[in-house]
Formats: C-alpha cells, sequence, structure tokens
C-alpha cells in the first residue's frame, strides 16, 4: 500500500515528499519508482534499494534523497509511485490516485522591505521560475 492514497498530493519542484507505505511480510530492502504522464517507471530510491524508516507499522522515505536535490522538474497532474521487493520485483504495490508535481514562481523584487509606491509610479517586478 502506497500512500498518502485518499486523494492528490501536491509536490513542488525542487521541494521533498516523505512516501509512506505498509509492507507485508519480511522485506529487507524497498525500490521506490514513480512515473508521470503515463510513462515509464522511474526509480528514485538509490541502487540497491532503501530499508525505509519505520513509522508505527508503515515505512517512509523521503524524496528525494539528498535533500538538497529536490523533486525533479516533471510537472504533471498525473504522478504515481511504486514500491517493490527490492530482490522481488514482482513483489509490489503502485498508488492508485493521482499525484501532482507543479512549478513554483519566487519573487525576487520587490522584496518585503517597506517601500511606497504612488500610483503611476513604474514598479519592478522579477521573479525566478522553478518547473
Amino acid at each position: 500500500l502506497v500512500s498518502p492514497d485518499a486523494g492528490a498530493t501536491t509536490m513542488l519542484v525542487g521541494g521533498s515528499q516523505v512516501i509512506e507505505w505498509t509492507p507485508f511480510g519480511s522485506i529487507a530492502l524497498f525500490k521506490v519508482e514513480y512515473r508521470y504522464d503515463g510513462g515509464s517507471w522511474t526509480e528514485i530510491t538509490a541502487a540497491g534499494g532503501v530499508a525505509g524508516t519505520p513509522s508505527g507499522a508503515n515505512k517512509t522515505w523521503t524524496w528525494p534523497t539528498p535533500l538538497g536535490a529536490g523533486i525533479p522538474n516533471t510537472i504533471s497532474n498525473s504522478v504515481y509511485f511504486r514500491i517493490s521487493d527490492y530482490n522481488n520485483a514482482t513483489v509490489n504495490d503502485a498508488s492508485t490516485a493521482s499525484h501532482i508535481i507543479k512549478g513554483t514562481l519566487d519573487l525576487q523584487t520587490p522584496d518585503d522591505t517597506t517601500i511606497i509606491y504612488h500610483i503611476g509610479d513604474t514598479i519592478p517586478i522579477q521573479w525566478l521560475k522553478k518547473g
């Protein structure tokens, strides 16, 4: 079981997302994959798999690892995750709910300093786009 599956989770390009699943049996290492827009599955865990972090009866893993890498620029409203036994790919489960990866805008100017503008002033606006 891959969660959250109750509905769409929105992830941001450059951000991170905790992926949670309920393992059945004694699986030591897991492979986490994702796909978007109906494409092929792409492994997002390191070679050799991950053990996951215990969270009650569940396991969690934070994408991306290392955290500084950020979720890639694969903007989509149709993102799915699949968790597999790293040593037996036939043991797997995929999310049933579609998740979202979206871009962001980071306003550069005007910044949060106090500036007074008057009607008719030219106001420069600059931003950085991710995604």
